[in-house]
């Protein structure tokens, strides 16, 4: 049983049991994780609700994929790169699906994924990174997929992570940071999505800081101007996060 919803969005706990339900009656098989910006939680949202996932219904079958990372730390030993944000994700499925899957293109540089390509004298197109969410993916499985910084960020040689989630035409999740400006992040990236014909599937505000008034006027801003994009009220597709590691 969980909490009752709190007057500035729902508990995380409450959209794990929404996505467990739409993933069985296969409502949901695809999610693209996206972010206001970068830095903003994407990775542990997407990690926590995956673990959560996994705990609460063993029985679903689960995978994830971060196609293209940068900013990652090479190993002395080996001269691998290491991404954190796949190796979350790998630990969240239980190690079930092999990390080169969940994170196939990873760059030393920490700069946007199109320009890491680029000094690497490396071409990987939207179409490639496409290929990389669904291979050895179980038309059966439910698939997150985490995108690279915001959702207009370059993210292949060719393409925005806009252009990844249209191709995948996957449901998006937007992670949100509270803090000064995310108001109009928020409303921007909206639009953003819905230009683009996709379902926005749930809001989630990191960082919560309940002292903070972004939670009320976010909500208030999206009802006043995106009422007719939600079947429910926006209070049905907000949720927040209070911590975020």
């Amino acid at each position: 049983m969980t909490s009752p919803n709190p007057p500035y969005g729902r508990p995380l706990a409450q959209l794990v049991d929404q996505m467990e339900q739409d993933i069985r009656t296969q409502k949901l098989k695809r999610l693209f994780v996206t972010g206001t910006d970068t830095e903003v939680g994407k990775t542990y949202i997407s990690a926590t609700l995956l673990k959560q996932l996994r705990i609460q219904a063993p029985d679903l079958a689960l995978t994830a994929r971060k196609p293209i990372a940068s900013g990652c730390t090479k190993c002395p030993k080996t001269g691998k790169l290491h991404c954190e944000d796949g190796y979350q994700l790998y630990q969240a499925l239980n190690q079930q699906t092999p990390l080169e899957l969940i994170n196939p293109y990873r760059f030393e540089p920490a700069v946007a994924p199109s320009l890491a390509l680029q000094q690497a004298n490396q071409i990987l197109t939207t179409q490639d990174l496409y290929h990389a969410c669904l291979k050895a993916a179980n038309p059966l499985d439910f698939t997150l997929i985490e995108g690279a910084g915001g959702f207009y960020a370059p993210i292949s040689s060719d393409g925005l992570n806009s252009d990844l989630a249209k191709k995948l035409k996957s449901p998006a999740l937007l992670v949100i940071r509270d803090q000064l400006g995310c108001i109009n992040h928020t409303l921007l990236t909206l639009q953003a999505i819905l230009d683009h014909n996709l379902e926005v599937y749930a809001l989630v505000l990191n960082f919560f800081n309940p002292n903070s008034s972004n939670a009320q006027m976010i909500q208030q801003a999206i009802q006043t101007h995106f009422a007719s994009t939600f079947k429910h009220n926006i209070s049905h597709h907000f949720f927040i996060n209070k911590t975020c590691a």
